[in-house]
């Protein structure tokens, strides 16, 4: 079913956005106030190398999340929007908690020079502005892989499914670009999609046993009985 953009149908859907008064104190308290941390690293980490130009696609992310939330918040029914909301703030408190009791943190950053190229002068910025604790669940990953399923599901891909394939390659990129800035270790990159897809499969399940029970019953009323 092709959906249109409408006010009307926004309703109560931005109070899920309340949910900011929750997360943003407690995980800035978190970054300020987490001094000592489980290190968190494996020694893929040492073998990906760096890459400075992947703090593109990591930037993006920002625009990317609100992006997702404009589509379903104006374009996509109650259920699916509320789903959305649900994962996708479900899955940070999940985070949140886990970096509550049981802090960690990574130390593979380079050395930048900051000087070379607009992509280092942006990845120092970030290096100054965001700590190396509160990685293990990678978020990035997280809210990106959720990203991808949820636009799978949409009535977009439905009308539109390359565009909604053009999503999980952005989802990919800025998935990949946690571990080419040394953002994050390959680790907290396995957590958050692992995290994304238990979150999300949890939440799909009945309803794809609903269809298949739904096509199995449709394809019994189909079927002749087979005279003798």
């Amino acid at each position: 079913m092709k959906e249109k953009f409408s006010l009307q149908k926004v309703g109560k859907r931005p109070l899920v956005f309340l949910y900011a008064f929750i997360y943003l104190p407690w995980f800035l308290t978190l970054e300020h106030c987490v001094k000592q941390y489980y290190l968190i690293e494996c020694r893929l980490d040492y073998i990906i190398p760096f890459c400075e130009y992947f703090i593109i696609p990591y930037l993006f992310w920002f625009l990317f999340v609100a992006m997702s939330f404009v589509w379903f918040l104006f374009f996509e029914d109650d259920k699916l929007f509320y789903r959305f909301a649900g994962v996708m703030f479900g899955g940070m408190t999940i985070a949140l908690i886990i970096y509550t009791v049981f802090p960690n943190g990574i130390q593979l950053r380079p050395n930048l020079d900051a000087s070379k190229n607009i992509c280092t002068w942006l990845t120092s910025l970030i290096y100054r502005t965001d700590t190396s604790t509160n990685v293990f669940p990678s978020l990035h990953v997280y809210t990106s892989a959720v990203i991808g399923m949820f636009f799978m599901r949409s009535s977009l891909h439905e009308r539109k499914p390359c565009i909604c394939h053009g999503i999980c390659v952005v989802s990919l990129l800025i998935i990949s670009s946690t571990v080419f800035l040394k953002q994050h270790s390959v680790l907290d990159l396995a957590a958050g999609f692992s995290m994304a897809w238990a979150l999300c499969h949890a939440v799909f399940v009945e309803e794809e046993e609903k269809q298949a029970q739904n096509s199995h019953q449709s394809t019994g009323r189909r079927r002749r009985p087979v005279l003798r």
